[in-house]
């Protein structure tokens, strides 16, 4: 197994060695099993050899980044090599996960803006509690419910902020 197992020190370099040995093969021919794992056997004795040539590393540079495109798009080598892909079929992709986020969020505002006066009462009535059980043990309070439920809210409010940051950076990625 050993020999046929290609190993690199990092995950981006291991994958481009992936991408190199699919790009090796052209998409017409199909190699058997005992083809395929020779070629795996001479790869990685190739790639031990000439790890540190300067070519090596610049081939693997620029497999990197086209590994890294290939990510910010959300496709694979294959989908590439196939004649299926086109420009239209990544703004359709784009356009669908737009959507598909639009709808994720339209669909969970309205449990958060019903479940956050829920979370309120919940701490409203667990901070008393609190307050009646340290009453008799004379613990000093740093904190009165006041103070608490404005922090409660400044949590909310950044988390909206938050989200609202996060979804614009997505819109970025996708449209540009």
């Amino acid at each position: 197994m050993k020999a046929v197992t290609l190993t690199a020190p990092s995950y981006n370099e291991l994958k481009s060695l992936f991408i190199l040995r699919s790009l090796y093969v052209p998409k017409e021919v199909k190699l058997s099993p005992t083809q395929y794992t020779e070629l795996c056997k001479r790869f990685i004795k190739g790639y031990e050899k000439l790890k540190e040539n300067e070519d090596i590393k610049s081939a693997l540079l620029k497999v990197n980044e086209y590994a890294r495109q290939l990510d910010d798009l959300g496709i694979r080598d294959s989908d590439v090599k196939s004649e299926n892909f086109n420009h239209a079929w990544i703004i359709k992709e784009n356009l669908f996960n737009f959507f598909l986020v639009i709808l994720y969020i339209i669909i969970t505002l309205p449990a958060f803006i019903l479940l956050s006066p829920f979370a309120l009462i919940v701490q409203n009535v667990a901070e008393k509690e609190r307050i009646a059980v340290n009453k008799y043990k004379n613990i000093i309070h740093f904190f009165n419910i006041k103070q608490e439920r404005k922090y409660f809210l400044k949590f909310i409010l950044i988390s909206n902020i938050i989200i609202f940051i996060i979804f614009i950076i997505y819109i970025y990625v996708i449209f540009i």
